[in-house]
């Protein structure tokens, strides 16, 4: 829990906070609530859960410690055990292969509805792994944080933790990979609309194929057919057979995932119908009926083996390839003089040369700290306009005869945080923030 990358950053383009995974520079800094892990360490803190038995929890759920019967899942699953994908008015479960396939959001390429709410559950064949790649155009509401309208990737293979997430109109190049064989995408739509995004996935391993071979089978049919009459009429049974050389086909049967299916069709009477087949002169003798309805059941099953809880597994980094596309060469000097005087509301920029357009290609930093002069409320200069609050730039504080983002006597996170210490560590405190030196 705490500010985003570019919180009272003095320069809008260089963040305050840079992650060391990339792709996670978007997720940090939402506010909206605490997370699926917040909520998990509060309950192994508080041992919440210890009172529950064992139930075996899939895709890293645990217990829920206000019913032990059922399960907490991360965020994309859903019942009792966490077996299901979430359910969603759009989105999908898609068994991925080799030929690639196109996911996207809602109308696209126009613009999704507001408060869309999409999941897409991808897998890939036993030893395979998941690629995703945005591809055309992207575009969501811009904000430091992607925390109200964002697609959302989770690799895996620890859905507990929050994905990679990505708004504004920049489409992230490189390509995803689930290691695990599954991959979850979310697109959450909760604040502006917007054409939202585009991506194709596909797997390195196609699905088994059932081999097929051939037989010869002679197959003996014999039907029983009585008739009934009235005494004294007797019931007569004839015994007609028929001797047929037929060419089958038969092949070994690849069992899928089990998936229960939705059925409207009420189940029929089972026949039975007696038949000796011979195969290489050994006789056997077999029962066929026809298969019952199966009953109805929530689409999109997810099966694992289930997995010890309430231990909550260590935290595994999440893995991309990362993709260069731009081929950016060195960033020139600073040019130019700050387009103000004062306020620190100027900037000055440095550009350099991209193979892709639509790459970084100019940088700008704020400039010209010192206070403007008394009563100055705004600067209109260089095509420019700015609000002054106290000689500053509006985001920034004064400080003596600067402008800075924030002051230190004005800051009351430092106020609350010094009053919690002792005076011993206050001048500790005021010695290590004095060695810092400012960037």
């Amino acid at each position: 829990m705490h500010y985003g990358g570019y919180g009272f950053a003095s320069d809008p383009y260089t963040p305050t906070i840079s992650t060391l995974d990339k792709n996670l520079q978007g997720t940090i800094g939402q506010r909206t609530g605490p997370s699926f892990l917040d909520f998990a360490a509060i309950n192994i803190a508080y041992r919440c859960f210890e009172h529950c038995g064992y139930i075996p929890c899939q895709h890293h759920g645990y217990p829920n410690p206000n019913n032990c019967s059922e399960c907490l899942c991360p965020e994309g699953f859903s019942g009792s055990l966490c077996q299901y994908v979430q359910y969603t008015s759009c989105g999908a479960h898609i068994e991925v292969s080799r030929d690639a396939v196109s996911i996207s959001s809602p109308n696209y390429p126009y613009q999704f509805n507001r408060n869309s709410d999409c999941v897409w559950f991808l897998k890939a064949p036993v030893g395979g792994k998941v690629f995703f790649e945005f591809e055309d155009t992207f575009q969501f509401q811009c904000e430091d944080t992607c925390d109200k309208s964002f697609v959302e990737v989770k690799p895996g293979p620890d859905f507990r933790i929050t994905g990679y997430r990505f708004c504004c109109s920049v489409r992230p190049k490189q390509r995803f990979e689930a290691f695990g064989g599954k991959m979850l995408v979310f697109l959450r739509g909760f604040g502006e609309r917007s054409r939202g995004f585009k991506a194709r996935v596909w797997s390195d391993v196609s699905p088994v194929t059932p081999v097929s071979t051939s037989t010869s089978t002679t197959t003996t049919t014999t039907t029983y057919t009585t008739t009934t009459t009235a005494i004294p009429t007797t019931t007569v049974s004839v015994p007609p057979s028929s001797t047929e050389q037929t060419e089958n086909e038969t092949s070994s049967v690849v069992q899928p995932e089990e998936i229960p299916i939705w059925t409207t069709e009420n189940p029929s009477e089972s026949t039975f119908e007696m038949v000796l087949e011979t195969i290489t002169d050994t006789p056997t003798e077999s029962i066929k009926s026809t298969p019952k309805a199966v009953k109805p059941a929530p689409v999109a099953v997810i099966t694992e083996w289930p997995r010890p809880v309430p231990v909550v597994s260590p935290i595994t980094p999440l893995t991309v390839a990362p993709v260069d596309e731009c081929g950016c060469k060195r960033w020139s000097e600073w040019q130019g003089s700050c387009s103000q005087d004062c306020g620190g509301c100027g900037k000055r920029r440095r550009t350099r040369v991209c193979l892709k357009e639509n790459c970084r290609s100019e940088e700008k930093r704020a400039c010209n700290f010192g206070i403007c002069p008394p009563g100055t409320n705004f600067l209109i200069n260089n095509g420019e306009f700015h609000i002054l609050w106290k000689g500053c730039c509006v985001g920034l504080f004064r400080s003596g005869r600067s402008c800075s983002t924030l002051e230190d006597g004005d800051n009351p996170f430092l106020k609350i945080i010094s009053s919690l210490l002792s005076p011993s560590d206050s001048r500790r405190n005021a010695t290590a923030l004095t060695s810092v030196p400012h960037v």
